[in-house]
């Protein structure tokens, strides 16, 4: 139909304001002010067959359509049923009524679940889908969860991790990692649904992460016999978890600590006699040899994997005490068994914690 001045030419003739449930093809007209504006796909895929019916596919009904049955489809409303067999015997005969069914499914937009809606208009009712089982592994920064039950008819299952702003991080892999230590987390699953199957309710379970853990072995007695004498202390089974720190140190005001500083380093005091008069410098030296310039004698932090394989080794020494060091001024060095007491602080701070 053409017209050289375009004047009452359309999907749609008439000029009552009264017409209601009329549809026409988008790309037939430019505007109407009495039918609603549908695309091809729209009309092809059942809804506009649905929506002349009354949106009901109950009772006498006026329009058909073959949409994704198994005979040919067609690609508007008809008037015609062609009713046909869905199985061979004949036992279950499927018509062209058309049920408009909405269905939604789940897709991954960065760490964000998208809803996307679509609409099927056969004689298929969507099935329900029950939520995937899940099981969790985990250590003290990471947690993984699997599904037991996949099914791949059901569509992808996407995992989620609570973010504890009320967020939920979705990802295809399962495997969380760079989590805190000890701390309570809230994992997810769901199916995304596919074809007649719509997304699934949420799996949801909590899980804590295990707690780091350490073994710091400091030497009880320390006996000065050359001019120094080194000791190691060790660091073993560190296991931490995201941001965790662990230092290794010796106090200078520790109750019963006898180590003080001067210009030269820190140094262990040495007492003598019977009344302790009597006191000595005993200088604390690095692995280097070279007076301890810093209490702090290792900083373990966690570095992306679960654990440290090899020991860790602390070396530091104590020089023999000289008379020059005396309190009592004296020239040489009393004969006799000087003492004092040096304080080590293992100091752990959890990475989500404000203190240690």
């Amino acid at each position: 139909m053409t017209s050289t001045t375009s004047n009452y030419i359309g999907a749609i003739c008439g000029t009552s304001k009264n017409i209601s449930n009329c549809y026409y093809l988008e790309t037939s007209i430019s505007s109407s002010s009495n039918g609603t504006s549908k695309t091809a796909t729209e009309f092809a895929s059942g809804e506009v067959c649905y929506l002349l019916n009354g949106s009901t596919s109950d009772g006498d009904l006026v329009w058909y359509q073959s949409v994704d049955n198994l005979n040919d489809s067609d690609d508007y409303p008809v008037f015609e049923n062609e009713p046909y067999d869905e199985d061979e015997d004949g036992t279950a005969e499927v018509d062209d009524t058309v049920y408009y069914i909405e269905r939604s499914y789940y897709t991954l937009s960065g760490t964000e679940l998208e809803t996307i809606i679509t609409y099927y208009s056969n004689y298929n009712i969507s099935y329900t889908v029950a939520s995937p089982s899940i099981g969790e592994t985990k250590s003290t920064s990471s947690i993984t969860v699997s599904a037991s039950d996949q099914n791949t008819s059901y569509g992808t299952i996407y995992y989620g991790i609570s973010l504890g702003d009320g967020a939920i991080a979705w990802y295809e892999d399962g495997e969380f990692t760079d989590l805190y230590a000890n701390t309570t987390y809230t994992v997810y699953a769901v199916y995304s649904g596919l074809g007649y199957y719509s997304h699934s309710d949420y799996t949801k379970t909590q899980v804590t992460t295990d707690p780091a853990t350490y073994t710091i072995t400091i030497p009880m007695t320390v006996a000065i016999q050359d001019d120094s004498t080194s000791e190691t202390l060790t660091a073993t089974n560190l296991d931490f978890g995201c941001d965790d720190t662990l230092a290794v140190s010796i106090s200078a005001d520790a109750e019963g600590s006898t180590v003080s500083q001067d210009n030269t380093g820190y140094y262990v005091l040495l007492k003598y006699g019977y009344d302790n008069s009597i006191t000595v410098k005993s200088y604390i030296l690095d692995s280097s040899g070279i007076n301890l310039s810093s209490l702090t004698l290792a900083t373990y932090t966690y570095d992306g994997l679960d654990d440290y394989d090899n020991e860790e080794k602390i070396s530091i020494a104590f020089t023999k005490p000289d008379a020059t060091t005396l309190s009592t001024g004296d020239a040489v060095l009393p004969a006799g068994t000087y003492s004092g007491t040096v304080v080590f602080t293992v100091d752990y701070t959890a990475g989500n914690a404000s203190t240690s």
